[in-house]
């Protein structure tokens, strides 16, 4: 988080703030959760703890090398994910489904701060609006 610096290979939790605000900017009101790590069960935890009470889930970091096999493993009886490549840049590989009882629309955002902005402003944006 900002509130402490980062350790050997890690680096601030700019995502979070940033897709928050752009959220808040879009008329959401924002649940931000910040880093859940590693740990497929904290992931699930945390993602079965914003279903019951979001209407639209966004997490990013989730998609790109193994990091969307794990994210689609944590939660994968908890509905649909799909992982794909699409024709923009940045952010062409992200990832869409829905989850839980109320099959909440799930966005599955790129790690670079960048590439999440830009995927939350083409496909997230929208769909708040």
């Amino acid at each position: 988080d900002v509130d402490r610096p980062p350790g050997p290979g890690q680096v601030y939790d700019v995502n979070s703030y940033a897709l928050a605000a752009a959220a808040r900017d879009a008329g959401a009101d924002v649940n931000r959760v910040g880093i859940a790590g590693n740990d497929s069960r904290r992931l699930r935890e945390v993602v079965e703890g914003q279903l019951i009470r979001s209407e639209i889930v966004v997490i990013a970091g989730a998609v790109g090398g193994g990091a969307s096999d794990e994210v689609r493993e944590a939660l994968a009886d908890l509905g649909t994910l799909e992982v794909e490549r699409v024709a923009m840049h940045p952010g062409s590989v992200q990832g869409f489904g829905k989850l839980g009882r109320d099959e909440v629309p799930t966005f599955l955002l790129p790690s670079n701060p960048v590439s999440a902005l830009v995927v939350f402003e083409v496909m997230v944006r929208p769909l708040i609006r």
